[in-house]
């Protein structure tokens, strides 16, 4: 390897570009164009950076802001709100699906197709109530598109993954595994693929929900909040992943909401009346909805501990990056890097490996891996 091609000179780390960094993680070849590089990561961050929010991962966290505003909003029975977040959620399920295209995803663009038909569904089912007064008049059409939606996700299980007719993309599972990242159940080749069994027994908890059928619910809200459980608990025991934590964690407490809320309509109590949260009264307190309101207003909690104090505290450098880069191990450098690649990378064409590092924590500017020199690389290698 010549000097030109080295990533060290000068006795320190050169300038070297996101997209370099996360080539040579996952060992792509370097003729390969950006998008093709941008096409085999989901990008998770850790632990943060203002990268995060040019990322499929950042984008899928703001739909989580939009669906639980939405929910929310429903049960409160805020027409304009919940119509309002409702369609923004919609409208932000084509964000996610451009960024599959782009990244040339088959198995991801199937299942977020799924995906939108089942927001489209619940959606559908609100409107009936908050629009007419009637959440009847919204579920048939509601319970229709769901089972599209599962039948859809069924039909990929049953023939078109085992048959090899969608296959997972090249490197995905790999992106997972670099970061803690991977499904106790040898079934799920990949976290993606965890993450999707978890919308399909989510999905029919709704569609259980909205036909009332109790045993079935039941059936289907085990695994979901089981798995909601199990998401928290892997990524906690990685401590890269506070990012994740937090997002898992509202995820968990709104299913929770959702389940309360449901339970008590699948199971014919007479109290679902919308109570306005502060409205404490007897009537109030005899309804889940208004327990599951605050549970869906305490789903925020975490996300806003995130935001509020950890980041903050991150940003003065009272909490340090963890885990800074081994000098010797070239790869856990580069995959710990990798996951900061932006989605659109003219963006940042020019941000440096030194101020991806520095976007961690202040502590970490100190350590900017400059005792690392082209000898040391070499002979690790």
């Amino acid at each position: 390897m010549s000097k030109n091609d080295s990533l060290y000179q000068d006795d320190r780390i050169s300038r070297l570009t996101i997209s370099e960094v996360t080539c040579s993680a996952i060992n792509i070849d370097n003729d390969k164009t950006i998008d093709e590089i941008n096409a085999k990561n989901f990008y998770i961050t850790i632990p943060w950076s203002p990268q995060m929010y040019f990322t499929v991962r950042g984008a899928e966290n703001l739909h989580i802001y939009l669906w639980i505003a939405k929910d929310f909003c429903w049960i409160q029975n805020f027409e304009v709100l919940a119509m309002t977040f409702g369609s923004l959620a919609l409208a932000w399920c084509g964000v996610l699906l451009y960024h599959a295209i782009e990244a040339r995803d088959v198995e991801e663009v199937y299942m977020l197709i799924a995906l939108t038909l089942w927001l489209f569904g619940n959606f559908w089912w609100m409107r009936g109530e908050v629009v007419f007064g009637d959440d009847d008049v919204g579920a048939p059409t509601g319970g229709h598109v769901f089972e599209t939606a599962m039948g859809m996700i069924i039909l990929y299980h049953l023939i078109l993954r085992p048959f090899g007719i969608i296959k997972m993309k090249p490197g995905s599972a790999e992106l997972y595994e670099s970061v803690g990242l991977k499904s106790r159940f040898s079934y799920f080749k990949s976290w993606r693929q965890y993450e999707h069994a978890h919308i399909f027994f989510w999905l029919g908890k709704d569609w259980s929900w909205d036909l009332d059928i109790p045993y079935t619910w039941v059936l289907f809200v085990i695994p979901t909040l089981l798995i909601a459980v199990d998401f928290i608990y892997l990524t906690a025991l990685t401590k890269t992943m506070t990012i994740d934590v937090a997002h898992y964690a509202a995820q968990t407490i709104w299913v929770s909401a959702n389940i309360i809320w449901a339970g008590a309509e699948v199971f014919g109590t007479s109290y679902d009346s919308a109570y306005y949260i502060f409205h404490v009264s007897h009537n109030a307190q005899l309804t889940a909805r208004w327990y599951s309101s605050w549970l869906l207003f305490f789903a925020y909690l975490p996300i806003f501990i995130l935001y509020a104090v950890w980041l903050p505290l991150t940003c003065t450098g009272r909490i340090q990056a963890s885990n800074v880069p081994n000098p010797n191990k070239r790869t856990s450098i580069l995959n710990r890097l990798s996951s900061f690649t932006v989605s659109s990378p003219s963006i940042y064409k020019d941000v440096t490996l030194d101020t991806i590092i520095t976007a961690q924590s202040p502590i970490v500017e100190s350590k900017r891996l400059s005792f690392i020199n082209e000898s040391e690389f070499n002979n690790n290698n």
